[in-house]
């Protein structure tokens, strides 16, 4: 059973927030509040060159790297991704869930 699939067995709620940062993840009270995230043609180019930003800045602040591992860890598997995107979390403009699961895989 995946990550996301354990935690709504456990009743946990996945909610999208308008948080005060684009990185930040909430939890309390049995909700976790994520940001909306967009997914579309352009997101794996633009994710590899956030990354690989972070990974040569002097400053390796790291943010961008634990986001997409936590989005990674949560997006195992297309029910996962169906789950996100009922919640409002993810904003799927790819067309298709195989394409957005994979570019987290």
């Amino acid at each position: 059973m995946t990550i996301v699939m354990q935690l709504k067995a456990r009743y946990v709620i996945f909610k999208c927030d308008r948080l005060k940062r684009l990185l930040e993840l909430e939890f309390s009270n049995g909700v976790i509040r994520i940001l909306i995230l967009a997914i579309n043609d352009c997101s794996e180019a633009f994710f590899t060159y956030l990354v690989m930003h972070e990974c040569m800045s002097p400053f390796r602040g790291g943010h961008f790297i634990l986001y997409v591992s936590i989005m990674r860890q949560l997006i195992e598997s297309m029910n996962d991704l169906r789950v996100l995107c009922k919640n409002g979390i993810i904003d799927n403009r790819l067309g298709s869930k195989e394409r957005t699961t994979n570019l987290f895989a």
